[in-house]
């Protein structure tokens, strides 16, 4: 077989499906991980018809606009048909969590509107009517593209409409029952695909069967610790595939008449889908939005390369298909059947499962390197988005002068065959890349999961802590690039010709010098805890502080837990929240009593360590005494109590110890005086508050009254700069210890504000942190919150060594 032969192009299927498909199914079925089997107290049955209200909701929702739309599309001319096919396939590769962030800072904390959804109590209720919207605004290109395929050009029932005369209403329940075939299966595939969305319902903390699989993971466990939910997550991908491939064999039925105008269906788009995204694009260009390029400009580095890499991948896809269905041979047609439905599959399966799969395919085969590395995740987003070229592939050999060119001249080599598909394979494989790269770059939960901690992770994880933490000013940057790079891929595949492949290949080639950064733990560690939701395991802990006897943690499971200082569990407490959210931090009084920074119910919660109720104050409102997002509280002189919080307030509350307001600190700004999520606060014994006004990257020194004293810091990735600081320790007389979230290490200063040092960096192993939130003297030592890793580390006191 001549490596410059067709037959070798079509020989490259098997090695592809094998490595990227086959191997990961076979050792997710027949190998079992060692984290053994553990008990999640999941009501699969209320999951199962939660995913099912809310997919097939969504679906008719969808469909109803869609196909509407579709109708029209399939009678617009050939020049705007064919470009609104790109922008809606483009838009499609904008995620759909995207579309959810946009509606949902709609009405952010301390607006008018997120004040009447509270005061009613209705924020659940408001919140899944975000994910609502974002779902219909996502998904109705899906049947306006299907309905246009097979409606292409004025077709029958359009001209007896026209003929008849026929109301709205009589056009409706004729086009019902003359299209209902495909818009069942329209109706299938839309439900299929909302059912395996993560990031949409995590956000929106609605159980459903992929957003249940990201926690089990996420905790430690497995997809066979559930073996329900991924037999249903399985389930809902074989009906995607189905309706997919009959959709895709409704041949069109449209004859050709006069055209209409394309003007309602952008229309349509602009409001339903574009406006959305614009908005919340253009809130990027106030308040400081462009930060994200100071900030990460390492991240999007990794993530284009990342996304290139996936896109090449992807782009060699497209032409085994078109080898493989151009074939003569009964067989290989087969082939590329099983080629197509294998891709189409993977696609649709819930991203817990695909991740889940392709780590445990390479941890057994024990390659260290290639784990501490991007292969993994771009090997899983490969699998996830390689249908793109699956089914481009399979569109262009469709062409009936692409089959008749191929019978006609039988090239025999590959350069033969590039030739003679030259201009339609070229089209095809611009739109492949641009897709490609667009879904990659913005994609979340397969990144979040597989991503290897380092100094520079792909923006997708940062963006996930954003929308979950509330930094808006980073999300709607990421969408200003996601919308950029949406319209370039699409201007690109419209205006293709040869010119515009140097600018694609340069674009790939570009991208491809990453740099690498060295690793150095931290030494002596001990480790408390690890992913789990038994006693004495973690899932995300955050919420610590700790006195000579305990150490005391919170983490999202809502779980208070109690250690003593060798780390031994003593007791846990189940603490009744709303469900809304989960503290972000606490803090221990002379007496021993926890003081809980109770973030998404709007109040501070006093508990003994026996878990009963002391004290209770503070509710939801921006007015004197009142909180958004409670985050820290600190304890200082005559009796005051510091409690700082964020989402609109951004400021210090001072209030007595029976829970009386006193007074207020700072406000929402990045001028000197004021806080952009002031996430910890300390009182030295001089009175003075030190303050880690995480917005700003930066350390705040207040007077008592609020009067500044010193400014520590400044952003940035440098040896003397912060990136997200959230927690802080007055761990000497002379200086202060600082957790930065963002640059996953311990940073040093003098009181003064000189930078001293820092230790640790970025990794899973014991002495390395990932986004650590919290720090804590323990004995002779300190205790880090490492919150990604799901576990606190003791370090011994060295930072003065």
């Amino acid at each position: 077989m001549k490596l410059n032969s067709l037959q070798f192009l079509r020989f490259l299927a098997i090695p592809f499906a094998v490595v990227l498909l086959l191997f990961p199914a076979c050792i997710l079925l027949f190998h079992r991980a060692e984290n053994g089997v553990q008990q999640y107290s999941i009501h699969v049955g209320d999951v199962f018809w939660q995913t099912f209200t809310w997919s097939f909701g969504v679906a008719i929702v969808s469909v109803a606009i869609g196909w509407a739309i579709g109708v029209r599309l399939a009678t617009v001319k050939p020049r705007a048909y064919f470009a609104f096919n790109i922008v809606l396939l483009m838009s499609l590769s904008i995620p759909a969590y995207a579309m959810f962030y946009t509606w949902w800072q709609a009405w952010p904390a301390g607006s008018w509107l997120h004040e009447y959804v509270v005061q009613h109590d209705a924020l659940g209720v408001a919140t899944k009517v975000c994910a609502f919207f974002a779902f219909v605004s996502w998904s109705w290109p899906i049947p306006a593209l299907l309905a246009s395929s097979s409606l292409r050009g004025r077709d029958a029932t359009q001209i007896l409409h026209d003929l008849d005369g026929a109301s709205c209403v009589e056009k409706c329940l004729h086009r019902i029952v003359t299209d209902r075939k495909q818009l069942m299966f329209a109706l299938l595939l839309v439900a299929s695909i909302t059912a395996g969305n993560t990031t949409c319902f995590d956000l929106a903390q609605i159980p459903s069967i992929g957003n249940e699989l990201r926690a089990v993971i996420a905790s430690g466990g497995s997809v066979f610790d559930v073996p329900m939910l991924f037999v249903m997550g399985i389930c809902f991908a074989l009906l995607a595939v189905y309706a997919l491939i009959q959709s895709m064999q409704a041949g069109s039925r449209g004859i050709v008449g006069s055209y209409r105008s394309s003007r309602l269906i952008l229309i349509a788009w602009l409001f339903l889908t574009c406006l959305p995204l614009l908005v919340g694009a253009l809130l990027s260009i106030r308040s400081d939005g462009f930060q994200l390029w100071s900030q990460y400009a390492g991240d999007i580095f990794i993530s284009a390369k990342n996304a290139v890499e996936v896109a090449l991948f992807v782009g060699i896809i497209l032409p085994i298909s078109v080898s493989l269905h151009t074939s003569q041979r009964a067989r290989v047609r087969i082939m590329a059947t099983m080629f197509d439905l294998s891709w189409i599959f993977v696609a649709f399966l819930p991203a817990s499962i695909i991740g889940y799969a392709v780590w445990n395919c390479w941890t057994l085969l024990g390659i260290d390197s290639i784990q501490r590395s991007s292969v993994v995740l771009i090997f899983a987003q490969v699998a996830q988005i390689g249908f793109v070229g699956a089914l481009a592939g399979r569109w262009i050999a469709s062409n009936q002068t692409t089959s008749t060119l191929l019978q006609l001249d039988s090239p025999g080599s590959i350069l033969l065959f590039f030739r003679a598909l030259q201009p339609k394979l070229l089209q095809a494989l611009c739109a492949v890349v641009a897709i490609s790269i667009a879904m990659s770059f913005s994609e979340v939960a397969l990144t979040a999961q597989l991503s290897p901690p380092s100094t520079n992770q792909p923006i997708a994880v940062a963006l996930l802590n954003a929308m979950h933490y509330q930094r808006p000013q980073i999300v709607s940057s990421a969408l200003c690039v996601m919308l950029l790079l949406t319209a370039s891929g699409g201007i690109l595949v419209f205006l293709c010709s040869k010119r515009y492949a140097v600018v694609l290949l340069l674009a790939v080639c570009l991208p491809y010098s990453c740099t690498q950064y060295e690793q150095t733990p931290l030494e002596n560690i001990s480790v408390i805890g690890s992913a789990g939701l038994s006693n004495g395991h973690f899932v995300t802990p955050r919420a610590m502080d700790s006195n000579d006897d305990v150490i005391v943690v919170i983490d999202k499971s809502g779980k208070l837990q109690i250690f003593n200082h060798a780390g031994e569990f003593i007791s846990a407490i189940e603490l009744e929240l709303s469900g809304t959210g989960y503290p972000t931090g606490l803090s221990l009084d002379e007496t021993g009593n926890i003081w809980i920074a109770d973030t998404h119910q709007n109040r501070v919660l006093v508990v003994s360590q026996e878990g009963e109720e002391i004290l209770s104050f503070g509710e939801y409102g921006t007015g004197e005494g009142q909180f958004l997002y409670p985050t820290d509280i600190a304890f200082g002189k005559q009796d005051e109590v510091y409690v700082s919080e964020y989402g609109g307030n951004d400021r210090i509350s001072v209030f007595d110890t029976e829970g009386n307001y006193i007074r207020t600190i700072g406000a929402y700004s990045s001028e000197l005086v004021s806080f952009r999520r002031p996430q910890s606060v300390v009182v030295d014994t001089d009175g003075l508050l030190y303050v880690a006004d995480a917005g700003n990257h930066r350390v705040v020194v207040l007077t008592p009254m609020g009067e500044v004293v010193e400014i520590i810091s400044d952003v940035g990735r440098g040896s003397t700069q912060l990136l997200y600081p959230y927690g802080i320790l007055l761990d000497t007389p002379s200086t202060i210890l600082v957790c930065e979230f963002g640059n996953n290490r311990l940073h040093q200063f003098s009181r003064s504000g000189e930078s001293l040092g820092t230790w640790g960096s970025a990794g899973s192993d014991v002495g390395f942190l990932r986004t650590p939130w919290g720090i804590a003297k323990s004995g002779d030592g300190i205790v880090v919150a490492d919150t990604g890793n799901n576990r606190l580390q003791v370090l011994p006191y060295m930072m003065n060594k």
